[in-house]
């Protein structure tokens, strides 16, 4: 009897098949029947000829992979068919007994085939687009609340981010939002609680917080899954980089807001700006000033335009600076400025505004006669409930007037009885006379809609086009063309867009590319801008070398318009006239001119961003997907050859650009880029990932060593970082992946060198790592600490411990230092080693710290009640440093708390390489002037952060306890001491553990330690009883 079965209410066929297991995998057993229907393999035909070719290898790889994680196996895929006949789409589910695979295998449905195509069109464009681009995907069970990671992760997402993928969900089910920007978790939140309560989801755009302890925005879009019954199942979050997008957005919303000369807000905004802070006021005054440089056209007259624009910027800066936090400040006219602010009184805006006419007020001489710069102030002070804008800006404008009148230079209030001599009130916002209409010109309403098809198209080349078309039809000229410099060879322009008219024939094939090699000077100069030529057979109107060139094709006149990119000139954009000579109107001139600025700029953001994608523009060497590429393919067709995979980074690059300077790291990596490339022989490959790290493909080479290489390539760059940084000591650290004999998947290499290189970054002032299977299981392990580092601070699994310090003079404690416990459910207990390097790299330990600094001001609340007033050290990262709400957040937390800064002591662990870090060293002070007491740590180890000349940002040091651990040390150890003394600074040793080490302290002067000598750590509770036990 047949085992064949088919239910009429689904069209589903479906019958039993037996696969041998053994080395040659064969079909031992195929239904008759069902192998009759669906044209299937007799029983002894290998499996192979069972599937699609084109699926095969996924289901070779999914069944040896279900089989070594048990016995069940569940496949789909699609079945080998009759050349006329489609691929039939089934279902495989079976068990394995003994060597055998006993399945049942069923046909889908007639639409299922078509799904299962787009599904995995669908899948293959999205993981290409994941592995190309920076961007993370999540799947949510919305009923288990769950998370895992969808398909495939950016690699340059996580060297982006420098995190893992979002794993981790809060209390109440919704994905944890522990690294999004506090700002922005409301919105991260309410779109989560929208999937969850049956929404379709929608997107958002928020700042991630990376490892590297800053934020890069990200769009996250979310949609929703539903079940066959219409209720949500699953949710699938995609979030993508969009940091740079978002940036250059905000920048041009600056420059749109702001006018560009003085920096001051446009009439527009301002007006804006003030119509919502008339609609908010409640009670006071808004007083608002209109201001204007008195004999402004003098200056201009006598010392020029560009005298007159820096007067002008520089009475914009005195205007800001004198109204004072609060003012909102504006250029509404040429030389018209306009303030407001609130008022708490007339007497108080009058102040003001004099104030205004005192800080105007200079003199210059322009070589003849001394001249002196005033500016007149118009005030009116608007009470609440005043709406009329106009009315407002009329009557500060008639008090400008009445200020002009009487000589200038001084403050005029508006009052009734005003005389309005007839003056342009209301004409600074340029607000145009009502009889010249508002409508824009047909020029204008096209700047707008090129604008729109450039950046608003999908297809950059349909875009410029249409844009070619449209203005050479609009006017009448044969031919619209655009040139480009090849990139090889700047020397040759190719024919890149071209449109012409009916009657005029195309230059492609006719002039396709030429050469500008030989041009005079003359034409080069003319290229480089404006180039016309009203009668091309004029006599001299063209250079002999273009003239035939230029009459061949039939050009009677000609514009061109030269594309500049920071002064280089990078081709041309051209409209000819085929008919007559013509005479380019200046109307005409200018319009095409503007077109022809708004078609190249886009034209060389469109290149630059081909470029990145080809090439990294810091460094010249290939971008990473194309080094991926090009990778991926050395590894397939040359895989019998000896490769290795290095991920290289720079020790501390982050502080070569706070102490150097932005411009000198960019430069430190254009060398770094070029020596790399000189390194690199027999088809080595490397690339610049991001930031400072860099991969590498290189042979392994009889002779030297991968660790010999990095340590000889090192050795070679130093002379140009010398260069740079003087005697800075720059140092790499370097990971390697060997290739094994056979090859393997560039995903896999890369991942492994680059885990080897984080774990050379551990180890501080740099170093070199192999990658290692116990590696590997140490990234497991680190990983599982990162999944749960954030549940684990929401359910306070993190605790203090105390490590008492002790007077070595009397014995007694004279206070404690902050150490840190994590005991942990999945994970068990976990000692401050283990984690803190780890939050270190991937910027938690900002959040940890300020925990720990929350949990010690309320410890410290607590012994002031018991009174018990001893001091606390807390360590806090050196990544603080770089936040500018650092001091802000802990003034408030010993502030809500109640206690005296002065017992809070912060301790800055490692200050290797700030000396010269200005911005970290006000940090440091600001936060002595704040009240607190600073340590800092690691003194006198590698490069501290002391300056020995006396500007010291500490009232403490930390001996570290290399310096007292032997007998050997004692003389260097009493001479850091007599520093310290003479600095005025207090010294604090760490990690005392004989009574031995203590008496060699005390020989030298040091009067406070902490250490196993004298306590072990010790919960609050047991501090508190034994702080308690002393005092008595």
């Amino acid at each position: 009897m047949s085992a064949v079965k088919m239910d009429p209410g689904r069209g589903l066929i479906c019958g039993l098949i037996c696969v041998d297991l053994g080395a040659e995998s064969r079909l031992r057993f195929v239904d008759p029947a069902l192998a009759e229907q669906l044209s299937l393999p007799p029983a002894g035909a290998p499996v192979q000829e069972l599937v699609l070719p084109e699926d095969w290898a996924a289901v070779e790889t999914a069944l040896r992979a279900q089989l070594a994680a048990g016995d069940e196996v569940r496949l789909s895929f699609r079945l080998t068919q009759p050349a006329d006949a489609a691929p039939a789409a089934v279902s495989c589910s079976g068990r394995r007994e003994g060597g055998v695979l006993w399945a049942a295998l069923a046909l889908a449905p007639r639409d299922f085939y078509q799904s299962y195509e787009q599904l995995t069109q669908w899948y293959d464009g999205f993981r290409a687009l994941l592995e190309n681009s920076g961007q993370q995907a999540y799947e949510w069970d919305l009923r288990a609340r769950t998370l895992s990671e969808a398909g495939f992760q950016s690699l340059l997402w996580r060297e982006l981010m420098g995190a893992e993928p979002l794993l981790a969900v809060d209390e109440d089910g919704i994905p944890s939002s522990e690294n999004v920007y506090l700002a922005d978790v409301p919105a991260f939140r309410r779109l989560h609680r929208s999937v969850l309560a049956g929404g379709a989801g929608g997107s958002v755009e928020l700042r991630m917080r990376t490892s590297y302890g800053t934020y890069r925005w990200c769009r996250l879009t979310l949609a929703t899954l539903y079940d066959l019954e219409g209720k949500p199942r699953r949710a699938v979050g995609l979030l993508a980089d969009i940091d740079e997008e978002k940036r250059e957005a905000l920048a041009l919303a600056q420059r749109t807001e702001r006018d560009q000369l003085t920096g001051l807000f446009n009439g527009g905004t301002l007006r804006a700006k003030m119509l919502t802070a008339l609609e908010k006021l409640e009670s006071g005054y808004i007083a608002l000033y209109v201001v204007d440089i008195d004999h402004y056209q003098e200056v201009t007259d006598r010392l020029g335009i560009l005298f007159g624009e820096a007067v002008l910027i520089g009475a914009a800066d005195k205007l800001s600076a004198a109204a004072g936090e609060g003012a909102v400040c504006g250029r509404i006219g040429a030389t018209t400025l306009a303030v407001y602010r609130r008022a708490a009184s007339r007497r108080e805006a009058a102040a003001l505004g004099r104030g205004f006419c005192e800080k105007m007020r200079q003199s210059l001489a322009d070589g003849k006669q001394e001249l002196c710069i005033t500016a007149s102030v118009g005030l009116v002070l608007i009470p609440p409930g005043e709406r009329d804008f106009s009315l407002l800006l009329r009557q500060a404008d008639l008090a400008l007037a009445a200020a002009k009148r009487a000589g200038g230079g001084r403050l005029v209030a508006y009052r009734r009885g005003i005389r309005d001599d007839g003056a342009d009130a209301g004409a600074y916002f340029g607000e145009a006379p009502a009889a010249a209409g508002s409508a824009k010109s047909f020029n204008e309403n096209m700047f707008y809609l090129f604008f729109n098809m450039l950046y608003e198209g999908e297809d950059p080349d349909r875009a410029v086009d249409l844009v070619l078309r449209t203005a050479g039809q609009h006017f009448h000229v044969s031919r619209a063309y655009i040139y480009e410099a090849e990139p090889e060879d700047r020397q040759i322009l190719r024919l890149t867009h071209e449109w012409c008219s009916d009657e005029t024939e195309s230059l492609s094939g006719r002039l396709e590319t030429f050469s500008i090699a030989g041009e005079s000077a003359a034409v080069r100069e003319a290229r480089a801008g404006l180039y016309q030529c009203d009668d091309t057979g004029a006599p001299g109107a063209l250079p002999r070398d273009i003239l035939p060139r230029v009459q061949e094709r039939g050009i009677r006149a000609f514009l061109q318009y030269g594309i500049q990119d920071h002064g280089l000139y990078r081709g041309c954009i051209g409209f000819d006239d085929c008919v007559a000579p013509r005479i380019w109107t200046d109307e005409e001139g200018e319009t095409l001119g503007r077109i022809a600025n708004i078609v190249g700029g886009y034209l060389l953001r469109i290149r630059a961003q081909e470029r990145r994608a080809r090439q990294d523009p810091r460094t010249g060497l290939p971008s990473f997907p194309r080094f991926r590429r090009q990778a991926a393919r050395t590894l397939a067709d040359r895989s019998e050859e000896g490769w290795a995979m290095m991920s290289i980074d720079i020790v501390r690059f982050g502080d070569i650009g706070d102490t150097f300077g932005a411009e000198t790291s960019e430069r430190l990596l254009a060398r770094l880029g070029a020596q790399l490339r000189g390194q690199l022989s027999g088809g080595e490959l490397a690339c610049r990932v991001r930031r400072d790290e860099f991969a590498l493909l290189v042979r392994q080479r009889e002779g030297e060593t991968l660790l010999e290489r990095a340590r000889r390539f090192e050795r070679d760059f130093a002379p140009a970082a010398r260069a740079l940084l003087g005697s800075y000591d720059l140092r790499f650290r370097c990971g390697f992946s060997p290739v094994a004999r056979g090859g393997a998947a560039f995903s896999a290499l890369y991942d492994c060198a680059a885990l080897a290189r984080r774990r050379a970054r551990r180890g501080g002032r740099g170093g070199c790592v192999y990658y290692s299977a116990e590696l590997g299981a140490e990234e497991q392990r680190r990983r599982a600490i990162e999944r749960q580092a954030g549940k684990a601070l929401a359910d306070r699994q993190f605790q203090l411990a105390l490590a008492p310090v002790v007077s070595l003079e009397s014995g007694r404690p004279a206070g404690a230092r902050v150490l840190t416990r994590w005991s942990s459910p999945a994970l068990g207990e976990l000692r401050q080693e283990e984690f803190l390097p780890q939050f270190e790299e991937n910027g938690f330990v900002l959040a940890l710290d300020y925990y720990l600094i929350d949990e010690t001001c309320a410890l410290l609340r607590r012994w002031q009640r018991a009174g018990l007033t001893l001091p606390v050290t807390v360590p806090f990262s050196r990544l603080h440093l770089a936040q500018c709400d650092f001091v802000a957040r802990v003034t408030a937390s010993a502030d809500k708390a109640g206690v005296p800064r002065r017992l809070l002591r912060l301790e800055l662990s490692d200050s290797t390489g700030l000396r010269d870090n200005a911005g970290a060293l006000d940090t440091l002070r600001a936060l002595r002037e704040a009240g607190f007491a600073v340590a800092v740590g690691d003194f006198a180890l590698n490069d501290s952060v002391i300056d020995l000349r006396g500007k010291t940002p500490c009232d403490q040091v930390v001996l570290p306890r290399q310096l007292f651990a032997s007998a050997q040390e004692e003389p260097l150890l009493e001479g850091l001491m007599q520093v310290v003394e003479a600095l005025g600074l207090s010294a604090l040793a760490r990690g005392v553990e004989t009574e031995a080490e203590a008496e060699r302290l005390r020989r030298a002067g040091c009067l406070l330690a902490e250490g196993g000598a004298f306590s072990v750590p010790l919960s609050p509770a047991e501090a508190e009883e034994l702080f308690r036990q002393e005092r008595e």
